[in-house]
């Protein structure tokens, strides 16, 4: 079992017994990294042993984990941490996984990630944050998934629009707090608003497993008749 150390959830489960040998990662006794200038360049180590710098195009802590995962699947299967390291540098990442899907000369980035709950969403949020220290982020956030727009996720949910960040909710179901003026019932509402302010920002990133399109195509034909 190769088990991501940072989970309590899949610890307590672990510790309630198992016959399996198991393995941790983003844990210093395990498989970690180190940030060496930027997400681009990871220090990749096991048992605070030296394995190799991963350099590749992913950014943020949620994907350096998928790494180290990966890193240690492949040992157990005999690939060598400097083998899976150079396989991994060659990665480019998969579609609506901070997929570029629009640049524009007035300088506006469009992004689409599938990110679809709270975890995920803070997750995202940060790492484009930390990578696009001076640039300014639209996040416009569709609560698509059964559990997010049914309000499972209780305070989590409600916790992301706290965030130091600007973000436009897709609510269908009306079931956040309005509190910032920043939540929409439908595509229209949310286009209307992020239409009033889109050339404040660099970067507008969209986060749902729905159809994107929905949301991009007519952000798109904004940016491109103004």
């Amino acid at each position: 079992i190769i088990s991501n150390a940072e989970s309590n959830a899949l610890r307590e489960t672990l510790d309630m017994g198992t016959w399996s040998e198991i393995e941790y990662f983003s844990d210093e006794k395990g498989w970690s990294y180190q940030i060496n200038k930027g997400w681009h360049s990871l220090s990749i180590s096991y048992k605070n042993k030296n394995q190799g710098v991963l350099n590749w195009d992913l950014i943020g802590h949620h994907n350096a984990s998928n790494a180290l995962a990966a890193i240690a699947a492949a040992k157990h299967v005999g690939i060598t941490p400097e083998n899976a390291i150079e396989a991994l540098s060659l990665f480019k990442g998969v579609k609506k996984r901070m997929e570029k899907i629009a640049s524009y000369d007035n300088g506006i980035n469009l992004y689409d990630d599938f990110a679809h709950h709270p975890t995920a969403i803070k997750s995202t949020i940060k790492a484009v944050k930390e990578k696009y220290t001076e640039k300014k982020i639209l996040n416009i956030i569709e609560l698509g998934s059964n559990t997010m727009s049914g309000g499972f996720h209780g305070d989590e949910l409600f916790s992301i629009d706290n965030l130091d960040s600007q973000i436009l909710w897709l609510d269908h179901k009306s079931i956040l707090k309005d509190n910032r003026g920043n939540i929409h019932d439908s595509h229209e509402s949310l286009i209307k608003a992020a239409s009033k302010i889109y050339s404040n920002f660099d970067i507008i990133l969209i986060m749902t497993n729905k159809n994107s399109n929905n949301l991009f195509e007519p952000l798109k034909d904004i940016i491109e008749t103004n």
